[in-house]
């Protein structure tokens, strides 16, 4: 994200998906407002392509997100992809959730790290079971 002013920034998200018959790939243009110093509205209107052994498809993948800092953020994000074929149904898929920034997501990295280190460690002799 690039701030333009204090109240706007822009940017653009690349995102690759995997999963069960959910395999794509997309592009999203992203446009800030910032609500005040720490509090943001996020919106990300873009394109999607699933690609999977039933066929593929193309379609809108949209985001938009309140942020809390570069702590959390709750997020909601629809997913519109064009039927891969004349006989199948197309719909409308709706995600929620929340997502952490950079400082927690550093630290849990950190922690994730020395854990994974210590049981490597601890099992180095073959006396984990």
């Amino acid at each position: 994200m690039r701030n333009q002013n204090q109240r706007w920034a822009w940017g653009a998200t690349a995102f690759v998906g995997f999963g069960d018959k959910a395999d794509g790939f997309g592009i999203r243009p992203r446009f800030r407002l910032w609500l005040s110093r720490t509090v943001s509205l996020d919106l990300a209107p873009g394109f999607v392509q699933h690609v999977h052994s039933g066929g593929g498809g193309a379609g809108f993948a949209g985001q938009a997100a309140v942020n809390v800092g570069d702590w959390v953020a709750l997020t909601v994000q629809a997913l519109k992809v064009r039927p891969p074929s004349p006989t199948s149904t197309g719909g409308i898929a709706w995600y929620g959730g929340a997502r952490v920034g950079s400082y927690p997501g550093l630290a849990a990295g950190v922690v994730a790290g020395v854990v994974g280190i210590l049981i490597a460690l601890s099992c180095g002799g073959g006396n984990c079971s």
